[in-house]
């Protein structure tokens, strides 16, 4: 089946040249003015559609991230399974959290998703294949049914049965929403449905770690695993709905020295937004009795059946200054400043809350579970401050406040000053972000219930400091920063498996640089991560992390085809990784099993004809010069050598 689906590209991309070599003249191309929208930046900044092939083979969510936001991760080797960072990260804003994240990367949020204003049909085919019936479909279709209302829709799913025995992935994402916009520009809406489903089986690892390497069980999936029975569920729908009204100032725009049409400048921009959540987790085992790796079982001791059920509704009110531009009679001119404030309320329902209780019925001491439900509210404000110090905008800073009124994060604060310094030759620029904040531990931290474990703990709020400093170099393609972290009562999840939190203090350092060469289309990417925490008792993380690519892109056939091909290397130092539990969903510390790594080495090949690109990449491909395999979570095998390929197809029409 997957030489099948490997001929079909390469028949693809021959046609496709073939057509396009014959007359390339009428080569169709890609409307670059297609822009679009996302929820954040609906009133200040529209994105370009990327055409480009560059890193087009990191089709995971999890490679993507290292591009997007410079974060690396670690996983239970199958497209899809359950991630933490590799990198070092704690912060985040003031509010609820519920605390499962151990496949964010996998689930849809509102900011991701893009809204689009064009005058054309827009659509986008991606389907990637591999081993194990490994797919990702993804299918995005968008259009303008008025001057002022957009529609659009994406559907994705992603799974692979993988190498080793319960180990199928299967995640779907689904969103269709809108953006209207009134012709005077007075008035916008934004709103979107999102669904969500993932089901993975957890087969807990493998049972022997030396089995990787006997010849004995050279097909993977005979591997002997610890856990048969067990699947983790989630699901969720979620409805958004974002309103504006904005504020400003009429002005007549001149056409020509006889003709002048009145126009209409947004200046301030007041907002509501709404949103509903219905999210339901559970992880189901019911062959719990055989495996030997639960620690306990608290309710049953045959089977396991958690859940948890979340309702959600957050409202937000909010009233900020809109991009950097003012009317100065009839000139429209830069401003030097902006300002904004934002009212967050949000309303959880916890279903269900459960409580173990004892009793005694006619002399027995009888154990049993209290199921009810509890509600969680939250108030906090966002407010922000930005201001460019001279004429030219070479000196810039913003601060941002956010404040826990009441609720669960009553008493939470995060602040920051970011202040930016632009070079005048060129877009070069230094900057420093000073950071502190204080906020509630996560919900489920604090309390959990589950078949295998329970605790109930009062831990106080967690203090972070943190100062970092950094220089992009544009004309040399390269940029770093240093950053420092104080963290008082870090909360951490221990070699039990159970959230614990640290008395006393500690420090965090990171160094990240990030230098690219390129020589006559021959290209040296390289990202390289240096850290060190003061206790590295509660933290265990690679000291040192990097990812390198080495390829040469170029035109070929009269300018036709643009192909990219080389390598992706990744290595970190040895480290103990942190171990998983499949009931809670949560990496947690271990001292027995050091992860010795390699420099693992992938081969890539991308194409672009026309409005299609493709990739062939081949992965783990120096499996047997080091080793016959490694690990990055203990007991969770990396997948062997593999093959995959994809493709993706845009029409405008």
């Amino acid at each position: 089946m997957l030489r099948w689906r490997f001929t079909f590209l390469f028949i693809i991309c021959s046609s496709l040249l073939l057509a396009q070599t014959e007359d390339s003249a009428t080569q169709p191309k890609i409307d670059t003015s297609i822009g679009f929208y996302t929820w954040n930046s609906i009133d200040s900044h529209r994105f370009i559609i990327d055409t480009s092939i560059n890193l087009f083979h990191h089709y995971n969510p999890l490679d993507k991230s290292i591009e997007l936001t410079r974060e690396g991760y670690i996983h239970l080797g199958n497209l899809g399974t359950p991630h933490t960072k590799l990198l070092f990260d704690i912060g985040r804003e003031v509010g609820f959290d519920l605390g499962v994240h151990h496949l964010d990367r996998y689930e849809w949020v509102n900011n991701d998703i893009m809204y689009y204003d064009i005058i054309k049909r827009f659509t986008e085919i991606n389907y990637i294949f591999g081993l194990n019936n490994e797919e990702v479909i993804d299918v995005f279709y968008t259009q303008n049914l008025s001057p002022t209302f957009n529609f659009g829709f994406n559907f994705n799913k992603t799974g692979s049965e993988g190498f080793f025995a319960n180990q199928a992935t299967n995640h779907t994402n689904l969103v269709a929403g809108g953006l209207y916009r009134s012709l005077n520009k007075k008035y916008s809406a934004i709103g979107n449905i999102i669904i969500s489903n993932s089901t993975l089986d957890e087969n807990g690892g493998v049972r022997i770690d030396s089995f990787l390497y006997d010849d004995t069980y050279a097909r993977r999936n005979t591997v002997p695993v610890n856990l048969a029975g067990a699947r983790f569920k989630s699901k969720k729908k979620e409805v958004n709905l974002k309103q504006s009204y904005y504020l400003g100032h009429p002005y007549e725009k001149k056409i020509n020295d006889s003709l002048s049409v009145e126009k209409f400048l947004p200046t301030w921009a007041l907002t509501h937004t709404v949103s509903y959540t219905n999210r339901y987790h559970f992880y189901q085992d019911s062959l719990a009795y055989l495996s030997g790796i639960y620690p306990d079982f608290v309710i049953d001791s045959f089977s396991t059946f958690d859940s948890l059920h979340v309702y959600r509704i957050k409202n937000e009110l909010g009233f900020k200054m809109l991009g950097d531009w003012r009317i100065d009679g009839t000139k429209i001119i830069k401003r030097k400043h902006g300002t904004g404030i934002k009212f967050i309320h949000e309303w959880n329902q916890i279903f269900p809350y459960r409580e173990l209780l004892s009793a005694t019925v006619d002399s027995v001491q009888v154990t049993y579970l209290l199921r009810k439900d509890t509600i969680i509210q939250d108030l906090n404000v966002k407010f922000y401050w930005q201001n460019i110090l001279n004429k030219k905008h070479l000196y810039s800073y913003r601060f941002d406040l956010q404040y826990g009124i009441l609720g669960y994060s009553e008493g939470d604060y995060r602040t920051k000053f970011h202040f930016r310094k632009l070079w005048a030759k060129n877009d070069d620029r230094t900057y420093l972000n000073i950071l502190h904040e204080q906020f509630e531990p996560a919900y489920l931290q604090k309390y959990f219930l589950g078949n295998h474990y329970k605790w109930d703990n009062n831990f106080s709020k967690t203090t972070v400091f943190e100062a970092e400093v950094g220089q992009v170099f544009d004309d040399w393609d390269m940029f770093f920063d240093v950053s420092v972290r104080n963290i008082d009562r870090f909360v951490y999840n221990d070699t039990a498996g159970m959230p614990a939190q640290l008395d006393s203090s500690l420090i965090f350092l990171q160094v990240r640089l990030m230098k690219n060469f390129e020589f006559r289309g021959i290209h040296w990417d390289n990202y390289i991560v240096y850290q060190r925490s003061s206790n590295t008792n509660v933290i265990h993380l690679p000291p040192i992390w990097s990812k390198h690519s080495l390829y040469y892109e170029n035109y070929f056939f009269k300018k036709v085809l643009y192909m990219q091909m080389g390598f992706d290397i990744t290595y970190h130092m040895p480290y103990y990784a942190n171990a998983y539990a499949p009931s809670t969903g949560l990496f947690y510390l271990q001292n027995e099993q050091l992860i010795n790594s390699y420099p693992v080495v992938d081969f890539f090949v991308n194409f672009r004809v026309s409005n299609v690109r493709i990739f062939f990449r081949t992965d783990h491909l120096d499996q047997g010069l080091f080793d016959k395999g490694y690990f990055e979570v203990p007991h969770y095998p990396m997948p062997d050598l593999s093959f995959r390929g994809g493709l993706s197809w845009r029409f405008v029409d």
